[in-house]
């Protein structure tokens, strides 16, 4: 992985080795689809993005309406709900 931030991350947050692998899976995933983004320039498709009160800053969630010239929507999540439980919240709904 070319960015160690995200191991830094990872390695911060992570409360075993198993979390830690699966974090780390996650943001390269989302440092691709951005990676992707930034060098076609901007995207066509409208962007939805659903998040966690506790999650990232406003600026942060604001730098991905940047990435398209469709629409984009920011939800937030119930407080309950983290970062983590998202995947488990969907399956639900």
């Amino acid at each position: 992985m070319a960015n160690e931030t995200l191991y830094e991350y990872a390695h911060q947050i992570a409360l075993d080795d198993q979390q830690k692998e699966s974090i780390i899976h996650c943001l390269k995933q989302h440092q691709r689809m951005i990676e992707t983004c930034v060098q076609q320039g901007t995207i066509q498709s409208d962007i939805v993005l659903y998040y966690c009160q506790n999650g990232f800053e406003d600026e942060a969630n604001a730098a991905w309406a940047q990435l398209t010239r469709g629409t984009f929507q920011a939800f937030a999540l119930s407080i309950e709900i983290t970062h983590y439980d998202i995947p488990k919240h969907w399956n639900k709904v």
